[in-house]
C-alpha cells in the first residue's frame, strides 16, 4: 500500500503576507532610482568641489592682481622719488627730507637709501645722522644690486617696527643706489579687506620665503599650514586642492604666485560652505526616497486590501465547495482572480452535475439490487417447490414401481422364456 505524501513545511519567508510582497515589489522599483540618485549626488559633490576650488583660484588671481598693483605702485613712487635732482647731486640731507615727506604721504614706515655696497645712507624713521649702516634684510639688497631691477623682500619681525617688508628699487643717479620703502604688512591686509570676501573664507599672502605677510583671519602661526605648504611646494604659478587650515578646518584652496615678487596669494573656502548646497540637495533627495518608500508601503497596503478581499471571497467559496454546498461567488475586480472565480464556478457546476449523476446511479443500483434480491428470493422459492415436487413425485413413483419390479423378478425366477423379451423391455423401461 503506497504511503501518502506529506507536504513539506513552508518556510517563514514563503508565508509572508501579500502586503509585504507588494511593498517589496514597489520598493524594488526604487533601487535603480536610488542608485542613479547616489551617482548623481556623487557627481554633484565632485562638481561642487571642483567649482569651489575654481572659485578660490579665480579669487586668488584677482587678489594677487590687487596685491601686485599695490607693490607696483610702490615701485613707481620709488622710481619717481629716485629721479630727484637732490639724489643725483648727492644732496642727501635734502633728499632725506623729501623721502620723509613721501613716506608720510604714502603711509610707509620709512624710506631707506643704500649705497652700492649695501650700506644705509639714511633712514627716514631715524635722524639723518643716526642711520644704521646695516640694512635690516640684506639679502634683498644684494639681489636688487645683482639683478638691477626692483625686488620685494621677505617679511621681518621687529620689536619696534613690527611686521614689515621692504620694496627695493636700484637706481643710477650719479652713482648706484638702492631706494627702499619699508611697508607694514597692514598695507597688504587692507588690500585684502577691501575685497568682498565672506567672513568664513581665509585669504593669506605669503612671501617668497614662505612667511605669512597677511591673513584675513588672525592666526598665531607665522607660516602656512603643512597641507598648504605641500600644495605651494609644487612651485606652480597657480593651483588648487584640498588643505587644512591652522585652525583645523578642511578647505578648498586656490593659490596664485606673483611673477615679479614670488609672493603667493592663497584663498581657502571651508568645505562646510562648499557642501552646504550639496548637503541640502542630498537631504532633499533622502526625504524624497523616504516619502517614496512610505508611498510604496501605502500602495502595497491599499492594493493588498484590494486583492486580499477577493481572495477571502474565493477562500470562502472553496470551503463551501468542499462542504458540497452550492457556490456562486460574485464577480471580482481583479482579472486574474476573476479567472479563478470563473474556474471555481465551473467546477461547482460540474460538481453538482456529478453529484446528481452519482445520486441517479446510486438509485439505479439500489433498484437493480432489489430486483436481483427479489429474483433470488423467487428462485429459492421455485427451487424449494421443485424439491418438494420431486420428493413427492419420487415417493409416489416408488410406491407403484416397487411391486412391478418385484413381479418382474418373480417372473424371472419362474424361467418362462416366452415372456423374456417383454420382461426385458419392462425392466429397461422400469430402470430408466
Amino acid at each position: 500500500m503506497a504511503t501518502p505524501s506529506v507536504p513539506s513545511p513552508v518556510s517563514k519567508a514563503a508565508r509572508r503576507q501579500l502586503k509585504w510582497r507588494l511593498f517589496v515589489l514597489a520598493a524594488s522599483g526604487l533601487v535603480p532610482l536610488a542608485l542613479m540618485v547616489v551617482l548623481a549626488l556623487g557627481y554633484l559633490v565632485y562638481e561642487r568641489q571642483e567649482a569651489t576650488q575654481r572659485s578660490a583660484l579665480a579669487l586668488s588671481r584677482a587678489l594677487a592682481t590687487a596685491v601686485d598693483a599695490e607693490l607696483s605702485s610702490t615701485v613707481a613712487v620709488l622710481r619717481t622719488l629716485a629721479q630727484s635732482d637732490e639724489l643725483r647731486l648727492a644732496e642727501f640731507e635734502a633728499f632725506y627730507r623729501t623721502s620723509a615727506r613721501v613716506a608720510r604721504q604714502q603711509g610707509w614706515r620709512a624710506v631707506v637709501l643704500l649705497d652700492d655696497r649695501g650700506q644705509a645712507v639714511f633712514r627716514t624713521n631715524r635722524p639723518f645722522q643716526a642711520a644704521d649702516p646695516q640694512p635690516v634684510e640684506p639679502e634683498s639688497v644684494v639681489q636688487a644690486l645683482a639683478l638691477g631691477k626692483p625686488v620685494v623682500g621677505v617679511v621681518t619681525h621687529g620689536p619696534v617696527s613690527g611686521n614689515a617688508f621692504a620694496v627695493r628699487v636700484p637706481v643710477d643717479a650719479g652713482g648706484t643706489y638702492v631706494v627702499s620703502a619699508v611697508l607694514s604688512t597692514d598695507l597688504i591686509l587692507n588690500v585684502l579687506q577691501r575685497q568682498s570676501v565672506p567672513s568664513t573664507w581665509v585669504v593669506s599672502v605669503f612671501d617668497q620665503g614662505g612667511g605669512r605677510v597677511a591673513r584675513t583671519r588672525p592666526s598665531r602661526s607665522a607660516v602656512a599650514s603643512p597641507s598648504l605648504r605641500a600644495l605651494l611646494a609644487e612651485g606652480q604659478s597657480g593651483g588648487m586642492g584640498r588643505t587644512i587650515t591652522t585652525e583645523g578646518t578642511s578647505s578648498h584652496t586656490g593659490y596664485t604666485r606673483l611673477a615679479g615678487s614670488g609672493w603667493v596669494v592663497a584663498v581657502g573656502i571651508p568645505a562646510s560652505d562648499a557642501g552646504y548646497t550639496t548637503w541640502g540637495s542630498m537631504l532633499a533627495v533622502l526625504l524624497g526616497l523616504v516619502a517614496s518608500l512610505a508611498l510604496a508601503a501605502y500602495l502595497g497596503w491599499y492594493f493588498a486590501g484590494k486583492v486580499s478581499q477577493p481572495i477571502d471571497t474565493l477562500k470562502q467559496a472553496a470551503a463551501a465547495l468542499g462542504r458540497g454546498e452550492r457556490v456562486q461567488p460574485d464577480p471580482l475586480a481583479v482579472a486574474e482572480l476573476e479567472e479563478v472565480r470563473a474556474a471555481m464556478a465551473q467546477a461547482a457546476t460540474q460538481h453538482e452535475r456529478f453529484m446528481r449523476e452519482l445520486q441517479a446511479g446510486q438509485a439505479e443500483r439500489e433498484a437493480l439490487l432489489q430486483q436481483v434480491t427479489d429474483a433470488l428470493r423467487s428462485a429459492e422459492e421455485a427451487g424449494r417447490i421443485k424439491d418438494e415436487f420431486l420428493a413427492i413425485l419420487g415417493h409416489e413413483l416408488r410406491n407403484p414401481l416397487a411391486p412391478i419390479a418385484m413381479a418382474l423378478q418373480l417372473m424371472a425366477l419362474k424361467g418362462d422364456e416366452r415372456t423374456a423379451a417383454e420382461r426385458r423391455v419392462v425392466e429397461r423401461q422400469l430402470a430408466h
